[in-house]
């Protein structure tokens, strides 16, 4: 018998899971340009409203998870990898998806509070651009998207509801973002 008959072929169970997690870390070092631009526009916003140490603490954030991001990117996944080094992988993905959440909760709490709606406005095109890309490739690991999206979405609609003046859009706002949230957490595709 040649090694080919007797070399048991692996699963398709884990060669999805293979190529879903080579095209996440592929799609995550190229979220890295979008990640840092988000990041330094972010702490441009909190500077110019002088929210100094929210802008310093959400560009550090920021620049840790992109620089991971880059990192876990260059990871060799030229070959089929057991399937402990692809749950290994898949749980640096998830830490990297709580890192950037909290990244954006820091933004929400220590420079959105504080804007004015102009800058506010503009803080929100690109806190929602950064969720739709999230959305790209957090959600080919199970609990990717809902360990970023928790802190994220969270932090927005508690300080929409309790920080921003009590205006009807903002309160509706944060009304607004918690059915999505458990919608997004829910979602079994997510988990």
């Amino acid at each position: 018998m040649g090694r080919s008959e007797t070399a048991e072929p692996p699963d398709i169970d884990s060669q999805v899971r293979h190529e879903l997690l080579v095209l996440a870390l592929r799609n995550a070092g190229k979220s890295v340009p979008l990640l840092l631009v988000a990041g330094a526009f972010i702490a441009y916003l909190g500077y110019s409203a002088g929210a100094q140490r929210g802008a310093n603490l959400t560009l550090s954030l920021m620049v840790a998870s992109a620089v991971w991001r880059l990192w876990m990117a260059r990871i060799d996944t030229t070959t089929l990898l057991p399937g402990h080094r692809v749950g290994e992988i898949e749980t640096l993905l998830r830490l990297n998806a709580v890192l950037a959440g909290v990244a954006w909760a820091t933004a929400v709490v220590g420079i959105y509070s504080r804007l004015d709606n102009h800058a506010a406005i503009e803080f929100l095109m690109m806190y929602l651009g950064s969720v739709s890309v999230a959305a790209h490739f957090m959600t080919m690991v199970p609990w990717s998207y809902p360990v970023f999206v928790f802190p994220a979405v969270g932090a927005m609609a508690l300080v929409s509801l309790l920080v921003i003046e009590p205006d009807v859009v903002g309160r509706v706002a944060g009304v607004g973002m918690l059915p999505l949230a458990a919608h997004h957490l829910m979602r079994p595709s997510c988990v």
